[in-house]
């Protein structure tokens, strides 16, 4: 910090400019040429000077336009160490090592510093400052008059430490347009271990709704806020205010029909993000939201079709769904794979949703389930251009290569096909990978459970088919089959079809097929040289083909 502060003045740009650059006196005589030299030198430091004092405006804007912290700006005014070893603690000051506080008075000079600074910052990245406690915002915020003390903040961000928080208002700018409020969970310091938890949780929400409200009301250019460690929230109402918000994320909210009834009646939300817990009531009713174009729900999968089935909106375009307790049925997935379809502008959906079973020695393992008996809904939507699927099920997904030509002709402009499952018995052949090369000319980005070779015939010549602009090809479970074949013939195959993709790192680790295919993959990659077109391609970025180990 300090040596930042030397040159936040004027005449300590010139001061730091004349110790490093100025000439050093010489002998007792000195000769006309040196005496010209020195008249030249001092000529060309002035000019320095001149134009580093020119630009100590924009300096300043690019020193103070992003802090980490409040740090550098509290340290502007007078700091004291308590004289008094008395063990308490001054107005103002945490007990914690070295008490510091403000002076008594705040001298007209160092307020006049902090505000020709504070005018600058754009952005504050932590709004906390040391032991510094937040009660010195207020009374900074009092000698400003009850205005912002960053006139031209934009970005904030702001931990809501307990329910007393008073650092958040004198923050708040109405230039603000982006915030992330981090509240500390269902329990704050300052709640008498004492009261009823009823108590406690009215106590919290009066403190939630009052941060929101401040926040909202005294910034109407708002366009993003991010709230994370929300919990039970009794309404959301204070958002509605908020008139240019068009990025919301929550994380951690529990939510009741009132605060979801809040939620959908926000109509200017573009891009949402909920990361939630649904209490056990009646949330029939709920609609709205009719302005999202992306959806982002991470929650118990049996939760989500309420909230998706909320969005009302036509031009939803990205779907995310994450399930973290990794217990999701299938139907559930189900369910929610039929309303993501509903969206007619669908181009983007991802699904995550792991089931962490266990199979008991007595019992049989569970049947296969065809994939397609998930995807059947989406495939009326066919701008569809990215899927993702990442879902481990009992007994296994069984896709073959018929399923392969169903997704093709669904989705022909398809450039992202991820199928990140537990193979079956049912697996995708080298017929897969010609289908994806005749009617899919726009992937880029293929993972498959699995795949096997069923002949040589499979592996003939398919000059009409290459080359094709698909840069990663993952195989989850490679079927040991396909060890029956030369591997170089193997990768002379998929090599003239799929000439871009090439293996990063050595192929050491791998059972012996793979490793001879991978090590001729990458031999024909740097060999084979590619045709003008492709050469220019690859010239955008690396390219890379992760294959995953066999299971054995």
């Amino acid at each position: 910090m300090s040596s930042r502060r030397r040159a936040l003045q004027n005449h300590d740009v010139l001061h730091e400019i004349f110790t490093w650059l100025a000439l050093q006196p010489g002998g007792d005589e000195i000769t006309p040429e040196e005496e010209e030299d020195r008249r030249a030198d001092r000529h060309d430091l002035l000019n320095a000077a001149l134009v580093c004092k020119s630009f100590t405006g924009h300096a300043l804007d690019a020193l103070w336009r992003e802090l980490d912290d409040l740090l550098p700006v509290m340290q502007l005014f007078t700091e004291a160490q308590d004289p008094e070893a008395d063990g308490t603690v001054p107005d103002g000051a945490l007990a914690d090592g070295l008490d510091v506080s403000f002076s008594y008075l705040i001298s007209e000079t160092e307020w006049a510093r902090f505000r020709h600074y504070a005018r600058r910052v754009r952005v504050i990245r932590d709004s906390g400052f040391g032991t510094f406690e937040a009660s010195m915002l207020l009374h900074l915020a009092q000698r400003n008059g009850g205005k912002p003390l960053f006139p031209c903040l934009r970005c904030l961000t702001h931990q809501v430490g307990s329910n007393m928080d008073t650092g958040l208002l004198p923050l708040v700018a109405s230039t603000l347009e982006s915030a992330k409020l981090m509240f500390c969970g269902e329990t704050w310091y300052g709640i008498d271990a004492e009261e009823s938890p009823a108590i406690a949780r009215k106590m919290r929400d009066y403190a939630v709704q009052k941060s929101l409200t401040n926040l909202c009301t005294n910034a109407p250019e708002l366009r993003r806020l991010t709230i994370t460690d929300l919990g039970r929230a009794s309404t959301l109402s204070p958002l509605l205010v908020c008139r240019q918000l068009r990025c919301l994320h929550i994380h951690d909210i529990v939510f009741n029909p009132r605060s979801l009834r809040s939620l959908a009646s926000l109509e200017t939300v573009r891009e949402l993000d909920l990361k939630y817990e649904l209490m056990s009531c009646d949330f029939s009713g709920c609609s709205g939201l009719i302005g999202v174009e992306s959806v982002s729900l991470s929650a118990p999968m049996y939760q989500i079709p309420t909230v998706l089935d909320m969005i009302s909106s036509t031009r939803v375009r990205t779907v995310r769904i994450t399930d973290p307790t990794r217990r999701a049925a299938f139907q559930d997935c189900s369910d929610v794979v039929q309303i993501a379809a509903k969206f007619p502008c669908l181009d983007e959906f991802w699904l995550a949703a792991d089931n962490s079973f266990v199979f008991s020695p007595d019992t049989s393992p569970p049947p296969s389930t065809p994939l397609m008996l998930l995807l059947a809904p989406l495939l009326q939507r066919r701008g569809l251009r990215t899927l993702s699927i990442n879902r481990w099920q009992p007994g296994g997904f069984a896709l073959g290569d018929d399923d392969v030509q169903t997704f093709a002709d669904a989705w022909p402009g398809l450039q992202s096909l991820v199928l990140t499952v537990n193979r079956a018995e049912v697996i995708p052949t080298l017929d897969s990978l010609t289908i994806v090369a005749r009617a899919l000319p726009a992937l880029v980005e293929l993972e498959l459970p699995s795949i096997t070779i069923l002949s040589a015939e499979q592996l003939r010549p398919r000059p009409e088919l290459g080359p094709h602009p698909l840069r990663t090809f993952e195989v989850g479970d490679p079927d040991r089959g396909t060890e029956a074949f030369d591997a170089a013939a193997v990768a002379q195959w998929v090599h003239d079809i799929f000439p871009r993709f090439s293996m990063p790192g050595e192929s050491e680790g791998f059972p012996d097929f793979l490793a001879s295919l991978l090590g001729e993959l990458e031999r024909l990659h740097t060999e084979v040289p590619f045709s003008d077109w492709q050469a220019g391609e690859d010239a955008e970025g690396a390219v890379e083909l992760p294959l995953v180990r066999a299971s054995t």
